[in-house]
């Protein structure tokens, strides 16, 4: 019976110490940011989307992103080597950022559904596709040491009851 009591304390105690990367999520309005921000001034990940022209709301939760401190974290282990992924979400826009353990930003995955498109897209996109309206747009941006290495608008047309999808590359 002992030994039956004492496995069971050992396979309980070892699902608290197996741990690789910490993760975090926030969930919060762009109108107001989590109060573990930083927005001191612009990091390589904003500067890097400078000269993007993207809507708004991407800017805002790049900004939310790049001021991010993750050293505010409860979860946070100033003395062990580690990575930290956190999520962003709001509705359709959502960003999944991974940072070092000095909180500096090493990578992020984002998707935005039905946002607006830049001008000089939504101008190609009406001279090469003449009579089809837009219906649904997603853009998908990857970053990666210090630059995008991925930036892709998905639209989706509409003319009548014919729907077509297509794929844009910035």
């Amino acid at each position: 019976m002992k030994h039956l009591i004492f496995g069971l304390i050992v396979l309980g105690m070892t699902n608290l110490v197996i741990a690789q990367n910490e993760i975090a999520m926030v969930s919060n309005t762009l109108d107001r940011g989590p109060s573990k921000m930083n927005y001191a001034k612009k990091t390589a990940f904003e500067k890097t989307f400078e000269n993007k022209k993207l809507p708004v709301v991407v800017e805002k939760m790049h900004s939310m992103v790049a001021a991010f401190d993750i050293k505010s974290l409860d979860i946070y282990t100033p003395h062990e080597t580690a990575n930290y992924n956190v999520k962003f979400d709001e509705g359709n826009y959502m960003i999944e950022a991974n940072y070092n353990d000095s909180g500096t930003l090493i990578s992020s995955k984002e998707e935005f559904k039905n946002i607006p498109l830049p001008f000089s897209v939504s101008q190609n996109i009406a001279k090469n596709h003449p009579g089809w309206v837009i219906n649904a747009t997603t853009c998908k941006i990857i970053y990666e040491n210090s630059e995008i290495t991925k930036l892709t608008y998905k639209v989706t047309l509409k003319k009548g009851d014919e729907e077509k999808t297509i794929q844009i590359n910035s």
